[in-house]
C-alpha cells in the first residue's frame, strides 16, 4: 500500500473515531437486524411464486446497481483524487441495506404477493398509480432543488424584510435633512412667481433601501420652451441641497446622489443646446471623451462656486429655514414665501419669468428635489 492510500485510511479512521457511534452505528444496527430476522424469516423456496420473483428482482437489480455505483464512484475518484475509504464505506452500506430489504422480502413475503395480485386483478388501477408516479418524479426532478430555492427564499426574504424594516431618524438626522432641503428652496428665490402648490416635507423615518430624507415638490404641468436660464436654474437648484449640508456641516450626506444624477442630465442639455463651451454630442476617441469630461468639470464647479456663494450670504437665512422644517416637518408654500422674502442677492441667480415651468424626465419633471 502506497504511502498516500494509508494516509488516506489514517485520515478516515481518524475522522470515524472523532465521529464515534455517528458513522458506524447505523451500518452496524441494520446488519444486527438483518443477521436475527434472517434466522426467523421464511426460507425464500416457501414463498409464493410472486414474492419468490420479487425476491429474485430485488437481489439482481440491487447487485447490478452496486456494481454500477461501485464503478462509478471510483473511477471518479481515481480522477478527482478523491479519498477511497469513504467510497468503501458507502459500499457496505448499501450491501447491508439491501440485505436487509431482502430479509423483510422474506418475512412478508404472503403479504407482498397478495399485493402484486391485488395488482395484476386491478390493472388499470396499477398502471395509473405507477404513471402518476413517474410523473410527479420528472416535475420534482425537473423543479429546482431545495437548496437553491432556500437561497433564495432567504435572499428574497432577507430583502423584503432590509425594504420594510423602516429605521427611527434622529432628531441630528432630520435636521441635516431639513438643511439640505432649505438649500434647495433658497434657489426658488429665483423665481419671479412661486409654484401656488409648493411644499417641502422631511421624513421621520427611512427604509433600508432610501437614502433622500426629505423632498421639494410641486405639481405644474405647463411647458414652455426651456431657456438657457431655466436650464442654469435647475442646475442650481440640484447642487444647492449637497452644498447647503457642506456649508453648515462641512459634509455632504448621500442623498444628493439623487440631484447629481439630475445636475448630469441637465448639465447635458444645457451643453447640447449651445449654452456653454463646445460639447461632443456623440465624441469619438479619447480626445473628444477627454475634452468633455473637462467641459463637464468645469461646468460643475462654476455652479458649485454660484451655489456657495449664494448660501454663505444666506447661511444665517438658512439654518432659520432649516430649523423651522425639522419642527413642522411640512411646510406649504405660504409659510415658505416669508423665508424667501428675505433672501440676499436672489437677483444674482437665473431669473426665471412667470409661467416657465417644464417637462424633463428626471427629478425635475414633478418638480421634486430630494
Amino acid at each position: 500500500m502506497s504511502t498516500t492510500s494509508k494516509s488516506k485510511w489514517q485520515e478516515f479512521f481518524q475522522a470515524a473515531h472523532a465521529g464515534g457511534a455517528t458513522l458506524i452505528a447505523p451500518i452496524l444496527l441494520i446488519a444486527f437486524l438483518s443477521i436475527v430476522m434472517g434466522f426467523t424469516a421464511p426460507p425464500v423456496s416457501s414463498l409464493p411464486s410472486a414474492g419468490q420473483w420479487l425476491y429474485k428482482a430485488t437481489q439482481w437489480f440491487g447487485i447490478v446497481a452496486i456494481i454500477y455505483w461501485v464503478a462509478v464512484h471510483v473511477l471518479s475518484s481515481l480522477q478527482l483524487n478523491q479519498t477511497l475509504p469513504y467510497i468503501a464505506v458507502a459500499l457496505v452500506f448499501r450491501a447491508v441495506v439491501l440485505t436487509f430489504a431482502l430479509v423483510e422480502e422474506r418475512v412478508h413475503g404472503a403479504e407482498l404477493a397478495t399485493a402484486i395480485a391485488y395488482a395484476q386483478s386491478h390493472l388499470d388501477l396499477t398502471l395509473a398509480v405507477c404513471a402518476g408516479a413517474v410523473l410527479v418524479g420528472a416535475i420534482f426532478h425537473a423543479s429546482p432543488s431545495t437548496g437553491s430555492l432556500q437561497v433564495r427564499a432567504l435572499q428574497t426574504a432577507g430583502h423584503v424584510s432590509a425594504a420594510n424594516h423602516r429605521r427611527r431618524l434622529s432628531e441630528k438626522d432630520q435636521f441635516g435633512s431639513a438643511v439640505h432641503e432649505a438649500g434647495h428652496l433658497l434657489i426658488y428665490a429665483g423665481l419671479q412667481e412661486l409654484p401656488s402648490d409648493l411644499t417641502v416635507s422631511i421624513k421621520t423615518e427611512i427604509g433600508a433601501f432610501e437614502s433622500d430624507g426629505g423632498s421639494v415638490g410641486f405639481s405644474y404641468d405647463q411647458t414652455h420652451a426651456q431657456t438657457e436660464h431655466l436650464l442654469r436654474w435647475i442646475m442650481l437648484r440640484n447642487l444647492a441641497g449637497g452644498e447647503a449640508e457642506r456649508l453648515v456641516f462641512g459634509d455632504r450626506s448621500t442623498g444628493s446622489s439623487a440631484d447629481m444624477r439630475s445636475w448630469i442630465d441637465t448639465a447635458t442639455r444645457f451643453l447640447l443646446s449651445g449654452f456653454g463651451e463646445p460639447y461632443f454630442a456623440d465624441p469619438t476617441g479619447e480626445a473628444q471623451l477627454a475634452h468633455n469630461r473637462s467641459v463637464m468639470a468645469d461646468l460643475k464647479s462654476g455652479c458649485e462656486r454660484e451655489v456657495q456663494i449664494y448660501l454663505g450670504a444666506n447661511h444665517d437665512l438658512l439654518v432659520e429655514l432649516a430649523r423651522a422644517i425639522a419642527d413642522s416637518k411640512s411646510m406649504t408654500v405660504s409659510q415658505i414665501a416669508p423665508y424667501l422674502s428675505r433672501v440676499k442677492n436672489a437677483s444674482n441667480l437665473p431669473q426665471v419669468p412667470p409661467g416657465i415651468w417644464w417637462n424633463i424626465s428626471n427629478e425635475a419633471a414633478s418638480g421634486e428635489a430630494a
